[in-house]
């Protein structure tokens, strides 16, 4: 388990003991935890040893049997005496797990019940709600039914990687890989798809449904086996015999449309693929890996990223942008505005992971939640900037500033002080209700700024949370083709914006991209590689399309264009 992992599960314990009505001493300790591990700047394994602030005794013993094992019994245990409906409370827009006690101590104990608690007026009665919260709670449940088992990528995977440990350290496992949306990398999945060669499926399948990890058994059978997290997320395990995982995995990878259209050319070839073989004249065909399925097509190994139907063309792929061809990373925020760490705190950090430059684009003044910079502390971040950049051997920090586009389509920032800085990201924050018109108007009018050099996150959404604002992307993305200004890729798995099936069209105009990881701590860099680089080469990237694959050089003369 990494950091991030980590730190996840921790807090989730802290929210689950305050639910129980544990001491607030106790729920606080894992928070704290929670929040020491995201910004320790050890390696993971370093988490065993070190006297760290805010991680005492009893967390760091929990931490230790992440790291050995996957899991933690203290958080399965508490998974199962919370109820399922109480859990799933705490996802509601609005409601924080002190809210979600108080309703659970008043006998709501259900998403349905607490709908019709608001509709009958009851909740604005209690103490510390009122209309207004009974209003927004009755918003955030209809968030919550309409994004109803789905969950982010990042979210999936948080669950999934305790699983594939477990699996991995089973030696009755002999190939195993994730299936479905989890492999294609979608920036958002159902269920968690696991796919397991065995020469024991009996056993295997004994072991797993005895194991707590993986939740209630819905069904088994030979060959599948369905469970349910105590989170309420299903997840499919899938046995085959190890000499049939290549087509197994093939099969399942999907998408459904486009194997299909696979199945179809093979039987046109006198092949008959079913979901863990492919047969001829009745015989199975033997394959040691999936390439040797796509030579059968008369394609290249296609990575699992770019198997969907928005891909039409198979045949004359790109040559998709990788992490390696990334040279920095832009759209980082610090203490100046709302981040963890210090500007030389993140720039190490970026050092550390390679890069060879890193651009610190805190936010502008307006910004008052994210403690947005007045004038003052600008020239002030301004002057340690180039103090560092005198004293730093292996990285150089670029000035940058995520600029507030406000309402009118004006910038955050007089152009006298915008002239200060190497680069301009400006970004939409705020008056999220405007017309389509409106609003492109607004965030076409920032990118004619000659300082802009980037737009933020251009449609404002967050995943399974908040939908894109009305914008007419096309008219944006000629916007930005004439004053050459990039579009960012938001790396941040709550964003993944702009979507990656918008990618190609901006590409296609010349338009280069931003992959950002709008990262407001060390860890937080990671982002642009982790789910920054699966969602470019969804979206058919090249890396002469990406911003930060360019030198130093290219990119200081981007800016000043």
């Amino acid at each position: 388990m990494d950091k991030k992992q980590i730190a996840h599960v921790l807090k989730e314990v802290g929210i689950l003991l305050e639910l129980k009505g544990e001491n607030k001493f106790k729920t606080q300790a894992y928070a704290n935890a929670a929040r020491a591990v995201e910004t320790f700047t050890g390696n993971v394994e370093a988490l065993r040893t070190e006297k760290i602030r805010g991680v005492g005794k009893a967390t760091q013993e929990n931490i230790i049997e992440l790291l050995d094992s996957g899991t933690l019994g203290l958080l399965d245990e508490l998974r199962a005496e919370v109820p399922a409906g109480v859990q799933q409370m705490i996802r509601i827009k609005g409601l924080g797990a002190k809210k979600v006690r108080q309703l659970y101590e008043a006998g709501i104990e259900t998403v349905d019940q607490l709908e019709r608690a608001c509709h009958a007026g009851r909740i604005a009665q209690m103490s510390g709600f009122g209309r207004k919260t009974q209003t927004n709670i009755l918003e955030g449940i209809a968030l919550l039914k309409q994004y109803a088992g789905k969950m982010r990528y990042d979210q999936a995977l948080s669950l999934a990687e305790p699983l594939m440990t477990i699996l991995q350290n089973d030696s009755r496992v002999d190939a195993l890989s994730f299936m479905g949306s989890l492999r294609r990398r979608c920036e958002v999945v159902r269920d968690i798809d696991i796919l397991i060669g065995t020469d024991d499926p009996a056993g295997l399948t004994q072991s797993i449904c005895e194991h707590p990890a993986f939740g209630e058994v819905i069904d088994r059978s030979s060959q599948r086996i369905q469970t349910r997290l105590a989170g309420g997320q299903e997840v499919d395990l899938s046995l085959v015999a190890p000499e049939r995982f290549p087509v197994a995995l093939f099969y399942t990878t999907g998408h459904k449309t486009v194997v299909k259209q696979w199945q179809t050319q093979l039987e046109q070839a006198g092949l008959t693929l079913e979901w863990d073989q492919i047969l001829q004249q009745g015989k199975p065909l033997l394959f040691a890996n999936e390439a040797a399925i796509f030579n059968l097509l008369d394609l290249p190994y296609l990575p699992p990223e770019i198997r969907e139907p928005e891909w039409t063309d198979f045949r004359h792929l790109p040559n998709l942008i990788n992490a390696g061809d990334l040279r920095g990373v832009l759209h980082v925020h610090t203490t100046y505005s709302d981040g963890v760490h210090s500007v030389e705190e993140m720039a190490q950090a970026a050092a550390g992971l390679g890069y060879h430059y890193v651009g610190i684009t805190d936010h502008s003044q307006s910004s008052t939640v994210a403690n947005g910079m007045k004038p003052e502390r600008v020239y002030a971040q301004l002057r340690e900037i180039d103090r560092l950049n005198a004293c730093l051997e292996t990285i150089e920090i670029l000035k940058g500033i995520e600029c507030d586009i406000l309402a009118d389509g004006s910038l955050d920032y007089s152009d006298d002080l915008l002239a200060e800085f190497d680069f301009v990201i400006a970004s939409v924050h705020t008056k999220f209700n405007m017309k389509e018109g409106e609003m492109t108007e607004r965030i076409i009018r920032a990118m004619s700024n000659p300082y802009v050099r980037v737009l933020g996150h251009p449609t404002g959404r967050l995943l399974l949370q908040r939908e894109s604002y009305p914008v007419n992307l096309e008219a944006v993305i000629d916007a930005a083709a004439e004053y050459h200004v990039a579009l960012e890729l938001n790396a941040n798995p709550r964003r993944l914006d702009l979507d990656w099936r918008w990618l190609r069209k901006a590409t296609e105009r010349g338009v280069k991209i931003l992959i950002g990881p709008d990262a407001h701590r060390m860890g937080g860099l990671t982002d642009t590689t982790q789910y920054g680089i699966p969602i470019a080469r969804k979206g058919g990237l090249r890396k002469d399309d990406v911003l930060n694959c360019f030198t130093l050089e290219h990119i200081r003369a981007f800016f000043k264009r």
